[in-house]
């Protein structure tokens, strides 16, 4: 086992990359870039007001900013005075973002004045404001921060109905940054596109541990985290190096751009957050020259656990541990799995996060001790695996009911939960399904005495449930199927491409050219076949099942159709409340293109 020492932490990593580079570029956004010695000068300085500000070690300090270069300066700076950092989304409902405020007790929260509106039961601290502020004594931060110390607090969703607080160390932080440049080769010679967003782990990875490197850091802006055109506009653009995404991500940039040509000087593609398909993986590997590894790993043993190297393989797996970390595969009687047999995967080693804030029976139930087989904790990670004969892990799925959308984890129940304070709702069950496209999303079926319009349950939804956690389509049936213990019965729901959707629409006797290109255009990217009467200009996008990425999809294909290009500002699907609205802009495009 690798000794960490209680000297390193990320900052010190950080902070000794700059002393040898202090020139270099470490990150750049849109059209400003910071150097290292810059950085090291503004992490410094932000940590020096936070102690002006009673910030003491150990304390919770939130990150909630817009994508930018201070949203790095200020997880530094909370690292650097010894606190805990809680990224939260900016896009997360209110009543999460204070749940998680409150249950965390963060004391301050680091954020833009453009986010002003969103806050308003923490005390606030405005990065941009602070650079203005003078620091009188400028005295050397002296902290020690020990290895079991918290570096950073996590929330993923709960199946009680609230997301649970995973507990980062910093050894494990320094574990992590040390097992993954053991076999990814991160240098100063490189760029890595930081996409993912700060509340998802794997931010570090792309956000985090390059600075420990000297590897440049190209911030991608919020309207380009999930548009393929533009993530192709920019790998290209700025020649990116190296890149991390999730398959759902990857099959979205493929769908845009199938030759992957934006992908050509790609050195390294991470793949990691979900299930990654054969097929996938047979069509980038025989597209693109670079290396392609397979990553995984849970919150709670953060962020990877393991590394395949897929260079030269046929068939995905999710490979050998890094560096101080064990995998025990264990079958239902709690004994080790030979080669060639399935069990769940259970992880040890120093990347184990310390628990559930507040949740000592939950820890407890998933931090496991098996004196038989180990001698430290284990994680339970519910995850089904085959052991391979090369030691490599093969992933299977789960086998309770969290899921993947897009990256996310998702406990189901969570969400069902939270569905049945929904009024008129008797019983309700969350299951997730594959599109055509081998895309997960979400469907949830509810009893009720009538029918109820999707867009209720949305609207009931927003202020609760981050957008990812939204179900795609609402359907009553008349029981919820159980089994003979009374749990729901996910297997027997009915499978929704066999339903059509219960939304109540009126007929239209006329539609012109522009709406039956665009309905057909819905109906070949949805998941449910929508009979075009039944469609009509006053349906929300949401109503049709369209989410942020089935919306960018849909564009892709109606830029081809009608021969023109989106304006960069209409590419959110939140321009376009109703489908004529949608229908309005593509007739004025198609007006101003035959003027020309």
């Amino acid at each position: 086992m690798n000794f960490i020492s209680k000297q390193v932490t990320l900052n010190s990593l950080f902070e000794s990359t700059a002393k040898r580079i202090p020139h270099s570029i470490a990150i750049q956004c849109k059209d400003q870039s910071i150097t290292y010695h810059e950085l090291f000068i503004k992490v410094d300085h932000i940590a020096q007001i936070m102690r002006k500000e009673n910030v003491v070690p150990k304390d919770v300090v939130a990150i909630m900013m817009t994508r930018s270069i201070d949203m790095i300066v200020g997880i530094l700076a909370i690292l650097k005075i010894g606190a805990t950092y809680l990224p939260i989304d900016p896009e997360y409902p209110d009543e999460r973002i204070k749940m998680m405020l409150e249950d965390s007790g963060t004391i301050l929260i680091l954020t833009n004045i453009t986010l002003i509106d969103k806050i308003n039961f923490v005390k606030i601290g405005y990065i941009d404001k602070w650079y203005q502020t003078v620091v009188e004594q400028h005295t050397p931060l002296l902290t020690e921060i020990m290895p079991n110390d918290i570096a950073y607090l996590i929330y993923t969703s709960g199946s009680t109905g609230k997301p649970k607080g995973v507990m980062i160390e910093h050894q494990s932080i320094v574990n992590l940054i040390e097992g993954i440049t053991q076999s990814i080769q991160f240098s100063e010679s490189k760029k890595i596109l930081a996409l993912t967003t700060v509340s998802f782990d794997i931010f570090l990875i792309e956000a985090l541990l390059p600075l420990t490197t000297g590897t440049i850091i190209i911030i991608a802006g919020e309207d380009v985290q999930k548009n393929p055109k533009l993530i192709a506009d920019i790998l290209s653009k700025e020649h990116i190096d190296m890149l991390q995404m999730t398959p759902s991500m990857m099959q979205l940039l493929i769908n845009y751009n199938p030759d992957l040509e934006s992908l050509r000087n790609l050195k390294e593609l991470m793949i990691g957050g979900e299930f990654f398909p054969d097929s996938l993986f047979a069509k980038i590997k025989n597209t693109i020259n670079a290396k392609i590894y397979n990553m995984y790993g849970p919150t709670e043993t953060t962020v990877w656990s393991t590394i395949s190297d897929l260079t030269g393989k046929e068939k995905v797996d999710i490979g050998k541990p890094i560096q101080n970390t064990q995998l025990f595969v264990i079958d239902e009687n709690n004994i080790l799995v030979q080669e060639e047999e399935e069990g769940e995967l259970y992880i040890g080693g120093i990347g184990l996060a310390r628990g559930y804030l507040n949740r000592s029976d939950l820890t407890q139930e998933r931090f496991i001790h098996y004196p038989s087989i180990s001698d430290t904790r284990l994680y339970k990670t519910g995850d089904q695996v085959k052991r391979l004969p090369n030691g490599n892990i093969q992933y299977l799925g789960r086998i309770d009911n969290q899921v993947k959308i897009r990256g996310h984890r998702i406990e189901i129940e969570e969400i069902e939960q939270i569905l049945l304070n929904f009024k008129s709702i008797d019983q309700v069950a969350v299951c997730s399904w594959k599109d055509k496209n081998n895309q997960s999303y979400l469907c949830a079926y509810y009893t009720s005495n009538q029918d109820l319009l999707s867009s209720s349950f949305r609207d009931f939804l927003d202020p609760l449930l981050p957008y990812y956690m939204h179900p795609l389509h609402f359907i009553r049936i008349d029981k919820i199927p159980q089994t003979l213990n009374g749990k729901i019965d996910r297997k027997n729901l009915p499978d929704p491409e066999q339903l059509l959707d219960n939304v109540p629409a009126k007929l239209t006797d006329h539609k012109s050219n522009v709406d039956l290109q665009v309905i057909e255009i819905i109906q070949n990217n949805l998941n449910i076949p929508f009979p075009i009467e039944n469609i009509t200009g006053d349906h929300t996008l949401a109503d049709l099942g369209l989410d942020s990425i089935t919306f960018i999809k849909i564009i892709i294909s109606i830029e081809v159709e009608f021969e023109f290009e989106f304006e960069d500002q209409y590419l959110n699907i939140n321009q376009f409340p109703k489908l004529y609205t949608l229908i309005a802009y593509i007739e004025d495009r198609k007006s101003i293109q035959s003027n020309l």
